[in-house]
């Protein structure tokens, strides 16, 4: 796919692009959505990103569906932020079945669970683990981090 993963954050849309392994960020008018011209760049590249959350510090929460895994990125929601040069593994590996197929993530709402990210998981259809797929899953992950709705 084209676009895959969309979320608007702070005046930015991001975008992450499974096809081409990039993380996108365009600046839009908060008042009408438009897009400011020249303001299209990638932030991170070398990603099978499938869909994105952030939390409050501007650090974004990308699932890998293929790669079984969810990575942050430091930092890249602040308004100044530069292209990602760091990224870390929160969760799953390539031999997770636990996260095998992560697709979207969330971050709670009450404030018994604003700092997890919740992620919906195939159980691994486009890259099985082990002997084949697993059973779909919703998993949580307490990040630390208030995540920003």
């Amino acid at each position: 796919p084209g676009a895959n993963g969309v979320q608007y954050h702070r005046g930015h849309i991001f975008v992450t692009s499974s096809d081409r392994a990039i993380l996108i960020r365009a600046q839009v008018e908060e008042s009408t959505g438009n897009y400011v011209g020249g303001s299209l760049s990638v932030m991170a590249q070398g990603i099978a990103g499938d869909d994105l959350a952030f939390d409050e510090k501007g650090n974004a929460y990308v699932t890998t569906n293929p790669q079984q895994t969810v990575l942050r990125f430091p930092g890249i929601g602040l308004k100044d932020a530069a292209p990602a040069v760091d990224r870390f593994m929160v969760v799953g590996s390539w031999e997770s079945a636990e996260t095998a197929g992560p697709t979207a993530a969330a971050f709670g709402r009450t404030e018994k669970d604003n700092t997890c990210l919740y992620v919906t998981a195939t159980g691994g259809l486009i890259n099985p683990v082990g002997e084949g797929p697993v059973p779909a899953r919703v998993f949580r992950v307490d990040v630390g981090v208030k995540g920003e709705v």
